[in-house]
């Protein structure tokens, strides 16, 4: 069947990790570790991170829609232009930078981790919602609960079979959804490039775009989870063991700029981190410093919080705020 295998993380992608020295008499393949450094083995990038119709739409009648694999086609060649272009410190143009920008909405979207999440969110709302109609799909319905009340503004009636409808393919929705949004919001912000001349190089891993904001500490922990209008946030991408690109809406540095080792080595233990389960070494390599716990971490401003009996003035932690977000006019300046 056409099209069934298809890849979490772009083959495109991952070719520029393939190891830069192959035994006698076999084909160029990639180094992958499991996320703890343990479990490491050579695989061709054709069957890394690639999961059966991911993002194939399946039609009431039951036919295949390969619309959104073709789409990520196109944004991944669009991609494999600009990342020559960049291989070659080439000026990069507007359509380069929205190449970028799509093709980084397109990472966050498509990898295996916040597509589940999202699906496990709606699938326990399918869970709510047969509890209220009673229609034996949920563990407590009960066939007695409604609403009654009148829906708030701007709220809209959402039905099971709707539900039902959209867990089918919510793998590709999420992922279009990303894109039409995300897509506009980080060519928007400021785009910076680094390089490096590290050995060892960037690491990448199954979920290789890390979206982070450095002042998350500072929140309730109902709201540390880092968005795009955060005015701290950062996003990061590593484009090959020698290029990443971040994305922010802080002024940053011009053009491609060399980082130094321990820049590299702290990039990449954020990787680590931030993989789901497994991670690529260009060289086949490790190094203890990306399993390391960071040197300092900031004191979490929730759990240092004054509390009544405690000890302490109300100016001996740094207080809980809320995260700060730029408005509609700051995004698009």
């Amino acid at each position: 069947m056409k099209h069934k295998r298809q890849h979490i993380v772009p083959n495109c992608y991952l070719s520029a990790w393939l190891e830069p020295v192959t035994p006698p008499g076999q084909q160029r393949a990639l180094w992958k570790f499991s996320k703890d450094g343990t479990g490491k083995h050579r695989r061709s990038p054709k069957k890394t991170f690639v999961e059966s119709d991911r993002y194939t739409v399946l039609l009431k009648n039951g036919e295949r829609d390969l619309r959104v694999e073709h789409r990520l086609d196109q944004i991944e060649n669009d991609f494999s232009g600009v990342l020559h272009r960049l291989e070659r410190r080439e000026k990069l143009t507007i359509l380069d930078r929205a190449k970028l920008a799509i093709f980084t909405a397109a990472m966050l979207g498509r990898t295996k981790r916040r597509s589940d999440h999202w699906k496990d969110t709606w699938q326990n709302l399918r869970g709510m919602v047969s509890q209220f109609r009673g229609d034996g799909a949920g563990s407590k319905a009960s066939g007695t609960l409604r609403w009654h009340k009148a829906l708030p503004p701007g709220a809209v009636s959402v039905s099971a079979e709707e539900i039902d409808d959209f867990l089918v393919n919510c793998h590709p929705e999420y992922l279009t959804n990303t894109i039409e949004i995300a897509g506009p919001m980080l060519f928007a912000m400021d785009l910076s490039i680094y390089s490096t001349d590290d050995r060892l190089g960037f690491l990448t891993c199954d979920e290789p775009c890390i979206m982070h904001n450095p002042t998350a500490y500072r929140y309730h922990p109902m709201r540390r989870s880092p968005g795009l209008r955060q005015r701290d946030v950062q996003v990061l991408l590593p484009l090959s063991p020698r290029l990443l690109i971040a994305f922010s809406h802080r002024q940053t540095y011009p053009f491609i700029t060399p980082l130094s080792k321990k820049h590299v080595d702290e990039i990449n233990r954020m990787m680590v981190w931030h993989a789901d389960k497994e991670f690529v070494s260009w060289q086949g390599e490790l190094r203890d410093e990306w399993f390391d716990a960071p040197d300092a971490c900031p004191p979490d401003a929730w759990e240092n919080k004054p509390q009544e009996g405690r000890g302490g003035g109300p100016d001996v932690f740094e207080p809980l705020e809320g995260p700060e977000v730029l408005d509609d006019d700051e995004r698009f300046e």
